[in-house]
């Protein structure tokens, strides 16, 4: 299934875990245009803070279950020029929403923190390369879900984020 991307957001399921919603327009079908919601699963918050590896023991204990792992990676200081990358700790969060406080924290750590002021549904968007009005094309196996009175749609799916295939394809609206 193709889907026009109109606009994104987030919220929390059941069990407290973000999931993006994608809002848009069924394109290439038959049934082109009718009003679909993606719900995406499984794409993570996560910030950098560019310190040692050796911290990485103090910035568990400090964020405690705030964490949901840290990896180090290579990245390019978001400051200045930069030739060469460098090693920092790459911080994943269960919640976007405690993002402001593990900020805070870190930097009462005197730990410099990066990216950690990227809302959560524009980190998804810049990590897939998803624009407004980019069309993306999705399996529609993913599970339909039934209860959507609340949302002015006429499908409603449920898939993870890894399964969405961001397409060349381009659209005429006529208005």
């Amino acid at each position: 299934m193709k889907l026009l991307i109109i606009d994104v957001d987030y919220l929390s399921n059941r069990e407290g875990e973000p999931v993006i919603r994608l809002y848009g327009k069924k394109v290439g079908t038959a049934d082109e245009s009718k009003d679909i919601v993606l719900h995406a699963k499984n794409f993570e918050a996560y910030c950098y803070a560019n310190v040692e590896w050796s911290a990485k023991e103090d910035i568990e204990k400090a964020l405690g279950t705030y964490i949901k792992r840290i990896e180090l990676v290579k990245r390019y200081q978001s400051i200045g020029y930069q030739t060469d990358k460098s090693e920092m700790i790459k911080i994943v969060l269960f919640n976007p929403k405690s993002t402001p406080e593990c900020r805070r924290i870190l930097e009462e750590m005197d730990i410099q923190v990066m990216e950690a002021d990227i809302q959560f549904k524009n980190r998804f968007l810049n990590d897939t390369g998803i624009t407004g009005m980019s069309i993306i094309s999705f399996n529609q196996i993913g599970k339909e879900l039934k209860n959507y009175s609340n949302l002015n749609c006429n499908e409603m799916y449920i898939i993870d984020y890894k399964e969405i295939i961001l397409t060349k394809d381009v659209i005429n609206i006529e208005y």
